[in-house]
């Protein structure tokens, strides 16, 4: 009996142990890591941004529904988002790698990347299509060239 006793106590002491040495969930780690990068922020700016695209092809619809959308979504967007985002950062970075990006970001140079990453994802998404009408006027420059 103190065998079985003295077992069961030492399963359930590793069975705890185990369970209290969990790493920190990988989707608490990936928000972390997305909010101290700044990425939330830049996520934060598409809601307002869709919404003032879909309100003059519905004119019908009150701007208190638009209000409210908005205020929902800001609200659950974000994790949503991040839980379509975990599969795809866990398939090429570990836990232990978010963790180090999330250091990283609590660098002065972190912390400076992360609070401009908004400003610089905008000014990229414009400098990119800039850059793809550019190509695209190559393209039809040399299509006309060669006579096409």
């Amino acid at each position: 009996m103190k065998k079985i006793l003295v077992c069961m106590i030492v399963v359930l002491g590793v069975t705890l142990g185990i369970k209290c040495s969990e790493p920190k969930d990988y989707k608490a780690t990936l928000k972390e890591m997305l909010v101290v990068s700044g990425s939330d922020k830049t996520f934060e700016m598409v809601v307002p941004q869709m919404i003032e695209m879909m309100k003059p092809q519905l004119p019908q619809v009150p701007g208190e529904f638009w209000e409210e959308m908005e205020k929902e979504m800001k609200n659950t967007a974000f994790n949503d988002l991040v839980d379509m985002l975990v599969p795809i950062y866990q398939e090429y970075l570990t836990q232990e790698d978010l963790e180090e990006v999330i250091k990283f970001y609590q660098s002065p140079a972190g912390k400076k990347l992360g609070s401009s990453a908004p400003h610089i994802s905008m000014a990229t998404m414009q400098a990119g299509q800039q850059w793809g009408m550019k190509l695209g006027q190559k393209i039809q420059a040399k299509l006309q060239e060669k006579g096409y």
